[in-house]
């Protein structure tokens, strides 16, 4: 577009030069930057997979669903998954964040000959405890927010380190942050920001 001192008129159609403010314009119209986008993400694929899944058990399949931006897609064919609180094992409501848990045909028996290490991720019912914060939204897409292991214990509370950091990022003279857990007596653990 234009700006208010140069006209389509003055601007020339093949280079985009307005004699007139001598500047040069964009020539592409919204539209064509609207198609591109399109195409770019009608070829983009995004999924969501274990090594204990075998695969990938969902996938953000076509434009529209490839369009949900931070959703890693829809659940495949024969999986199953639910979304538990961490601490109580509830299972929570679409838009509530927990563990990601899956269940399907693709899901491992188990470790070959590491049955305690089998038994802390599988549960009796064949439910694979990822490890991972997600939540499943009213259509159904999965969004992953972070990692139950790195979550800081702080009196009590689940801190997700990803949260605390993307909060410092919004501060102008901080260009990346991390946080880290630090042990304290009383509180379990408190969050250090390096």
């Amino acid at each position: 577009m234009p700006p208010p001192s140069a006209s389509d008129a003055d601007i020339d159609p093949r280079s985009g030069y307005c004699a007139s403010t001598k500047t040069f314009h964009s020539l592409r119209t919204p539209e064509i930057i609207v198609t591109i986008i399109r195409i770019v993400i009608s070829n983009w694929q995004t999924g969501y997979g274990l090594t204990e899944t075998t695969a990938g058990f969902c996938r953000a399949v076509g434009e529209e669903e490839s369009a949900r931006i931070g959703s890693v897609g829809r659940l495949s064919w024969g999986a199953e998954v639910k979304i538990v609180h961490p601490e109580t094992g509830a299972a929570m409501p679409p838009d509530v964040p927990g563990e990601l848990w899956v269940r399907g045909p693709f899901v491992m028996k188990g470790y070959h000959g590491e049955e305690d290490s089998t038994s802390e991720i599988l549960d009796s019912e064949g439910w694979l405890r990822t490890g991972d914060v997600c939540y499943i939204d009213q259509d159904g897409f999965i969004y992953t927010v972070d990692r139950l292991k790195e979550l800081i214990k702080y009196k009590g509370y689940q801190v997700p380190p990803a949260e605390l950091e993307s909060l410092l990022q919004t501060h102008p003279d901080i260009v990346e942050a991390a946080v880290v857990p630090y042990p304290d007596d009383e509180a379990g653990e408190l969050p250090v920001a390096l």
